[in-house]
């Protein structure tokens, strides 16, 4: 009977709380410099000395605390993750350089789906945990735009009654956004 219980309390823990850590990833639109670098993989790519990062949300995004969170969250995701595949690159975050790379993200999309239960009439409505960017990497010396993408994740319903949390959407689009920069 114990052991009942138990199974039950447990399964309806993770069904209110959004067990799945899966999401669902978009990437779109490659620019002609990058169809060019993969049509002549013998030209050598240079060693990036400085990366200005850069991170603000559009008008229609609500900066609210739990925004704030994901944003500062994201960024230290990006940096630690850049910290580890471009090791020698010197990454900025306050004050734009004279030369280098600047990585702009513009994060178009945001709908946070916290792990905590929720009151009834909360969670009898199930949401979808969005996450939507805009990258545009640009020489900072020349103003040339070197790759622009958009990526964006979202969970599925059939993840957990909450879909994936905001965290795993956020390591996930790190990620993305990391091989676009490097």
């Amino acid at each position: 009977m114990k052991t009942l219980t138990l199974l039950i309390t447990l399964t309806t823990l993770l069904a209110f709380t959004g067990c799945a850590n899966k999401t669902k990833q978009t990437q779109t639109q490659q620019t002609q410099t990058e169809q060019t670098e993969a049509a002549a993989p013998s030209v050598k790519k240079t060693e990036i000395k400085t990366l200005y990062l850069k991170i603000t949300h559009e008008p229609s995004v609500n900066a609210d605390g739990a925004y704030l969170n994901a944003e500062k969250e994201l960024s230290e995701t990006i940096i630690k993750k850049l910290r580890v595949k471009m090791r020698r690159t010197n990454i900025i975050t306050t004050q734009k350089p004279a030369n280098g790379l600047e990585a702009n993200i513009v994060i178009s999309e945001f709908n946070y789906i916290g792990t905590t239960p929720q009151p009834f009439p909360a969670a009898a409505t199930p949401e979808r945990a969005k996450l939507g960017a805009k990258l545009t990497v640009t020489d900072i010396a020349t103003g040339k735009s070197i790759r622009k993408a958009e990526f964006g994740t979202s969970a599925k319903f059939s993840e957990g009654i909450f879909g994936g949390t905001s965290t795993a959407q956020i390591e996930n689009l790190a990620d993305k956004i990391v091989s676009r920069i490097n």
